[in-house]
C-alpha cells in the first residue's frame, strides 16, 4: 500500500486522487454480547426450575451455565473494518482488517494526497 500525491495504490488496484470523491470507515461487529444473554437466560431458566423443586439436575447445569453467561459477556466485542474509497463512478472496498489504527492511519493519509499535502 502506497499513496502518494498522485495515487493510491492498494495491492494490484490503483486509484486516482483526484478522481476520488469521498474516503469512508465501514465498522461490521464480528462478535458481541447476543450469545452470552441468551445463555444467562438459560441459565436463569434451570436455576428456577431447581428453585422450585424440579430437581437437583437443573440447578447444577444452571450454575455451569451461568459461569459460562459470565465468562462469554467478559469477552470483548471484535470489530471489522474496512477502507471505502468513493469516486463518481462506483465505491471500492480496498482493505479490511481488525485494526482500527492502521485504518485511520490509511484514511489520514488518503484524505491529505486529495487536499495536495500528501507527500510521501
Amino acid at each position: 500500500m502506497t499513496i502518494d500525491r498522485d495515487f493510491a495504490r492498494f495491492g494490484s488496484k490503483s486509484f486516482a486522487i483526484n478522481k476520488i470523491n469521498t474516503v469512508d470507515v465501514r465498522e461490521k461487529k464480528l462478535r458481541g454480547k447476543g450469545a452470552a444473554i441468551a445463555v444467562g437466560v438459560v441459565a436463569a431458566v434451570l436455576l428456577l426450575a431447581a428453585y422450585s423443586g424440579q430437581g437437583e439436575g437443573f440447578g447444577v447445569f444452571g450454575a455451569i451455565a451461568a459461569i459460562v453467561a459470565v465468562l462469554m459477556y467478559r469477552r470483548r466485542d471484535i470489530y471489522e473494518y474496512g477502507l471505502i474509497l468513493v469516486s463518481s463512478s462506483s465505491e471500492e472496498q480496498l482493505l479490511t482488517t481488525r485494526d482500527r489504527d492502521e485504518i485511520d492511519t490509511l484514511r489520514a493519509a488518503v484524505e491529505k494526497a486529495m487536499v495536495g499535502r500528501g507527500r510521501q
